[in-house]
């Protein structure tokens, strides 16, 4: 009973025990294994082989009624309405539908001999639809027409920005136009993939990081610096809120980052799983709140579902106004100190009963941690300093 007393209070003492949160399952229900997950007139919507719609940030779903053949992309369009293409593998058809609100939904528009759609994108009076393993870009205001890139592109995400047409190629990069499509220029970006434009600027996740890119100087930047990585990570997906940037990085276990500053730091627990299947758009943020479609390819794919994340609970925030360095936290098999603790003297590795496991050196950012059984430990990282140790919590 000592021992776990003990535990107890060297875990709550100090103001540098880790806040971090998990994140939450909401359903053990997916669309199918490579959700999509889109938010859009106050609604998030998750689609693959089927759709399911939330009006609470995904905390109770609901299947969409209404609609027929393969839901495949789902976007805002103008005056409150919504987009959806649907398609039929059989009849090689995609038909166009909408609706105001959400409930019923109405077909307009069909395609015949198409590629199934993977992309959606509208202004104010018209829309556009990418196709997969195609150069081809339909367009639709008046009556639907067809817009093509370069015969060697292929498009893996399609967004209107401002007054820009924008679509990633992964082997390529990203391909402008302001002639709603008549036109191109390549913003050379390799491993391109999901496209996030806000009002902060346009932003490309890829196998090497988050990619800023200034499309009026047609030039790109690494965005960001990663914690305690030797290179970029792979980015599966990036959204926004408040103006702040959210990536989700599949690089090991699957985390959620933002970026303060210019220093990405992680935030929530990772995700089960070491590896998940990756979709036009993993990553929604519904008023604040982060929903993920989480198809785990490798670890419990029972733990496979809808996650989400509350992005107005302040409690994992560590406070900027203090000298305090970054929390350590656990991903994977590893420990990552955010900033170098040089005065950390070694590793303790406690179990929840306040039994020692394992004490290791701390050298270097990142230490592998030892085989354990599945269940809660506790690091404990004691310093030369007058400063408090190290505390937190994780689970395996």
């Amino acid at each position: 009973m000592r021992s776990l007393l003990t535990l107890v209070i060297f875990l709550c003492i100090g103001i540098n025990v880790s806040a971090q949160r998990p994140w939450l399952l909401r359903s053990t229900m997916t669309p199918g294994p490579n959700p999509t997950v889109v938010s859009t007139a106050n609604s998030v919507y998750a689609f693959d082989k089927t759709a399911m719609r939330s009006f609470d940030h995904g905390v109770t779903w609901d299947s969409i009624t209404g609609v027929e053949g393969r839901i495949c992309a789902i976007s805002d369009f103008t005056a409150g309405l919504t987009l959806l293409a649907s398609y039929s593998q059989a009849e090689k058809t995609t038909t166009m539908y909408f609706s105001n609100g959400g409930s019923t939904w109405t077909s307009f528009a069909t395609i015949p001999n198409s590629q199934q759609p993977i992309a959606l994108a509208a202004s104010d009076t018209e829309w556009y639809l990418a196709c997969e393993k195609s150069n081809v870009i339909y367009r639709y205001g008046d009556n639907l027409e067809s817009v093509s890139l370069p015969p060697d592109a292929s498009i893996a995400d399609l967004v209107y920005w401002q007054t820009l047409l924008l679509a990633s190629d992964p082997r390529q990069g990203l391909f402008v136009s302001s002639d709603k499509g008549a036109t191109w220029k390549l913003i050379s970006a390799p491993n391109a993939g999901p496209i996030h434009a806000s009002a902060t600027g346009v932003y490309l996740a890829s196998d090497n990081g988050v990619i800023a890119v200034d499309v009026t100087a047609s030039k790109t930047s690494i965005c960001g610096m990663w914690p305690s990585m030797q290179k970029q990570p792979k980015v599966a997906d990036i959204d926004s809120y408040l103006n702040t940037l959210y990536a989700i990085s599949d690089e090991g276990p699957t985390q959620m980052y933002r970026l303060l500053g210019e220093s990405w730091e992680p935030i929530g627990y990772p995700l089960p799983g070491s590896k998940a299947a990756r979709s036009a758009s993993r990553l929604a943020i519904d008023a604040g709140y982060a929903v993920l479609g989480h198809s785990i390819t490798v670890g419990p794919t029972d733990s496979t579902g809808i996650y989400v994340y509350d992005l107005n609970d302040f409690s994992d925030v560590v406070d900027e106004a203090t000298d305090a360095p970054a929390a350590p936290y656990v991903a994977g098999n590893g420990l990552y100190l955010h900033d170098a603790l040089s005065d950390a003297l070694s590793i303790e590795i406690w179990s929840i009963s306040g039994e020692r496991l394992h004490q290791i050196p701390a050298v270097g950012s990142r230490i592998e941690l030892p085989v354990l059984s599945p269940g809660v430990y506790a690091i404990r990282i004691p310093r030369s300093s007058s400063q408090q140790p190290w505390s937190i919590l994780f689970a395996k």
